[in-house]
């Protein structure tokens, strides 16, 4: 009689894959499905289940045509109203953006509502893919009222920052924000923008940024990659 406790057959050739690779420098390779698969006496699909989860999980990255390798550590990011520029910098990383799209959209109910808005009102929409170390991380969209702050597509581009923006041209800086972050699996268009698998796991995040005053000027969806990324808060009593 089998033992009901003993881990799925992946689950022991994950666990030894990690053993393997822990301490091994970013961008070492990994050996392929058939040699791991002779060297653990398994099949191939229980290495490939093995691999996906090690992929999912940001241990290992994969490279079409070249191969599977360690993956680089996670950024930790605490969970607070600070600009991307700012947090990157801070974890000694090198910051830049690329400005995908500046466009003139009506808000839909759900974005009327968080800016405090009626259904149709014109925004400004700032679609950008934010890079670390030139390494494309998290797919940004911002929406902000076309009447309250006009002329920001005409000042928007990769090099400035759009807090900067509204900071020095309309005296508007966040205090406080709602987020929320939900999990799913990277779309095709991710994936391109991103350079990264369909299907890799992905953290979105919504956020409504406030002024002092309590007035909500931004609405903002992010798509990062969870590979890459990991959130962390501090909880008070």
């Amino acid at each position: 009689m089998s033992d009901a406790r003993q881990p799925p057959k992946y689950y022991q050739v994950k666990e030894a894959i990690i053993e393997e690779i822990d301490g091994l420098p970013p961008g070492s390779p990994i050996a392929d499905e058939r040699t791991l698969a002779a060297s653990f006496g398994t099949s191939r699909t229980t290495i490939r289940q093995a691999l996906q989860e090690l992929f999912r999980e940001g241990r290992i990255m994969r490279h079409q045509g070249r191969g599977t390798f360690v993956a680089e550590p996670k950024l930790t990011l605490p969970l607070r109203l600070s600009s991307y520029t700012n947090e990157m910098t801070n974890l000694g990383v090198h910051p830049s953006s690329r400005v995908l799209s500046v466009a003139t959209e009506e808000a839909d109910e759900a974005t009327a509502e968080a800016l405090g808005l009626s259904t149709g009102h014109p925004l400004t929409v700032v679609s950008r893919v934010r890079l670390a170390d030139d390494i494309p991380l998290a797919i940004e969209v911002t929406h902000l009222s076309q009447t309250d702050f006009p002329g920001v597509a005409e000042l928007m581009t990769d090099q400035v920052s759009l807090y900067e923006i509204l900071h020095s041209r309309f005296g508007i800086s966040p205090e406080h924000a709602i987020e929320t972050i939900e999990t799913a699996p990277c779309t095709p268009g991710q994936a391109d923008l991103l350079e990264t698998e369909i299907g890799s796991p992905m953290l979105l995040m919504t956020r409504q940024s406030f002024t002092k005053d309590g007035t909500a000027f931004e609405f903002v969806k992010s798509a990062y990659r969870g590979d890459r990324y990991r959130f962390t808060t501090r909880l008070l009593t």
